[in-house]
């Protein structure tokens, strides 16, 4: 786990492995992402999610802290990572329907990714984040 790489444009944008491993959880469950028997990245989901984000559906989790292994990147790790979590997360949250995120609008190669997963935009926008403006998407969570 703590030899998982990121590049460093991707550094302001998540949690550095140890950073992940030692923050304080809060609402959040820790989920590691396992690639041919390999830990090649992390995530995080919070249960209060919607507490935490306006406009946020009432039954919903956030992805927050989602990081690929630069080696692993390129390869649609990613991306078949974020497809999965629709179809797994509602056996850990049977009662949530949404899953949330918010993407930093610098970050296009993120916001592309979890378009092509299934994300939509909501045309709103997270402004108190530290590196500028996140754009809110969300997926519904199939039960």
């Amino acid at each position: 786990m703590r030899k998982i790489t990121l590049a460093e444009e991707q550094v302001k944008y998540t949690a550095l492995p140890a950073a992940f491993l030692t923050e304080d959880q809060g609402s959040a469950d820790r989920f590691v992402v396992v690639h041919e028997a390999k830990v090649i990245g992390y995530f995080k989901i919070y249960r209060d999610f919607s507490n935490q984000l306006q406009p946020c559906e009432s039954h919903a989790i956030g992805l927050r802290k989602f990081a690929i292994d630069k080696g692993q990147q390129g390869k649609g790790l990613g991306k078949e990572t974020v497809i999965a979590l629709a179809r797994e997360l509602p056996r850990y949250y049977p009662k949530d329907d949404w899953l949330y995120l918010t993407v930093n609008c610098k970050n296009v190669v993120a916001y592309q990714c979890y378009l092509k997963a299934g994300f939509e935009d909501t045309n709103t926008f997270y402004l108190a984040g530290p590196n500028g403006p996140q754009h809110i998407m969300r997926h519904p969570l199939v039960n």
